[in-house]
């Protein structure tokens, strides 16, 4: 497994990623197409990425500063609930839940959201999916971290119950409430 550090609060760059070289010479900074190609090929050789998470969208399930691991898992084994890294249509790295199973022009998709957020985030290809959370470990109040297995039935149940939530949640959010309180 390679564990890789925070890299938001250095680069500015809004990723899940962490401290990786080469560095750009001039701004002593990680460059995100790097950190996006390393993570494909080390997570295409089979190995298991973990990642200190920051940002706020994905919580409560994962907070900033809690810490995921990533495995490759082929898109046919990814479900509804399922936790995925995926490269943005911006090039970003974004984790977010997968909502529904869909296809873009025959192939297959992903329709992904933050459960923190209310807006979908549109569908994502299968291409573009790094990989799938397979172990979070949660910072506890004392500091230490607590590990939590998503192969685990719970909370395959769990995620799996998520994904009606978050859309019912997000449909009353962005349609049904803004009619029943309309701004004024």
């Amino acid at each position: 497994m390679i564990e890789i550090e925070r890299l938001q609060k250095r680069t500015g760059e809004s990723t899940t990623g962490g401290m990786i070289r080469p560095l750009d010479p001039e701004t002593k900074r990680c460059l995100p197409e790097t950190l996006t190609l390393l993570l494909e090929d080390v997570l295409s050789a089979g190995t298991e990425v973990k990642v200190q998470v920051s940002g706020r969208s994905m919580a409560p399930a994962i907070r900033d500063g809690d810490v995921v691991v990533i495995r490759k898992i082929r898109s046919r084994q990814l479900r509804p609930g399922d936790l995925i890294l995926f490269k943005s249509s911006l090039g970003a790295l974004v984790l977010h839940r997968i909502l529904k199973l869909g296809t873009i022009g025959g192939t297959a998709a992903f329709h992904t959201k933050g459960d923190g957020q209310h807006a979908y985030d549109g569908w994502v290809s299968r291409a573009g999916v790094l990989g799938r959370v397979v172990r979070i470990e949660k910072k506890t109040p004392s500091g230490a971290f607590r590990e939590l297995d998503m192969d685990r039935r719970l909370w395959v149940l769990a995620n799996r119950l998520m994904a009606p939530y978050q859309r019912l949640r997000s449909k009353l959010c962005l349609s049904v409430l803004p009619r029943l309180f309309p701004p004024k």
